[in-house]
């Protein structure tokens, strides 16, 4: 489950027992920014809980739920079918495979005042659905050019400064292994390589935008534009990281901050 972590009592809407005996009914209020974007109120689950209602309540979204055990609650949603513009698109890529299982419905995206993109107000910005590993878009006014569907970039805004959309990293000389991209300036070879191919290359991944990059103890990154690879350094498999589900999570905090957002061209996600 994705969504905003909560604890009962925090919001001032009711308190939590120390000991539970039986279930009992709780109700959260947050500010309706928080809410998980691209989630209707319809779709909304808490976990470890059985939601009873939810509902708007002069900005704020407030669930009623019942809870069997104390601690912080998730308010968010499951996953969601891929939304019809996006269906072939998605099965021609690889599927859940590829993308991982899509964690919204489809919404609308824009770059807001503060530089960040945030949910939008429908018709603004760019059609787009969010998934485990990345962020399908849709752009109606191309229909019928075979543009109008596009990864977003996501790997450059969850990685930019505060949320913030940033390029690839410096340019590097080419190394003379593998494939090098004149495009975004980095060299790509062995395992990330085989990955890459395997997965549809740049159709589907992107440009490269770093070099190998160390990650966790025991394993090496390299990101693209649209998804993020990982090896694990002992056996040399390389699998997608769920860039995606940290793209929504960055898009919870731009929308809880207050992010406002004017109307872009579609290309400027």
């Amino acid at each position: 489950m994705i969504g905003l972590q909560i604890s009962v009592g925090a919001t001032g809407r009711g308190t939590m027992a120390e000991s539970l005996t039986r279930a009992q009914l709780a109700r959260l209020c947050f500010p309706s920014s928080a809410k998980p974007p691209g989630v209707g109120l319809e779709s909304l689950d808490v976990d470890p809980g059985r939601l009873v209602n939810a509902e708007l309540e002069r900005g704020a979204v407030c669930v009623e739920f019942v809870f069997t055990e104390p601690g912080t609650f998730v308010v968010g949603t499951g996953t969601k079918p891929v939304i019809p513009e996006l269906a072939t698109y998605y099965a021609s890529t690889g599927g859940e495979l590829t993308w991982g299982p899509c964690l919204t419905h489809g919404f609308f995206a824009e770059v807001g005042s503060a530089g960040t993109i945030v949910e939008a107000p429908t018709g603004s910005g760019v059609y787009i659905q969010v998934c485990a590993n990345g962020v399908l878009g849709y752009h109606p006014e191309l229909a019928g050019t075979g543009f109008e569907i596009q990864p977003v970039l996501a790997t450059h805004w969850v990685r930019g400064e505060n949320g913030r959309f940033v390029g690839p990293d410096p340019p590097v000389a080419n190394s003379g292994e593998g494939r090098y991209f004149a495009q975004t300036g980095h060299n790509l070879s062995g395992a990330f390589l085989t990955k890459f191919v395997a997965l549809g290359g740049v159709d589907v991944l992107g440009f490269p935008i770093t070099e190998t990059l160390a990650a966790a103890p025991g394993f090496t990154d390299q990101y693209f534009q649209h998804l993020k690879l990982r090896m694990n350094d002992a056996t040399g498999e390389v699998s997608i990281r769920p860039i995606g589900r940290e793209f929504m999570a960055m898009l919870a905090a731009n929308g809880e901050a207050g992010a406002g957002s004017p109307p872009i061209p579609a290309d400027g996600v």
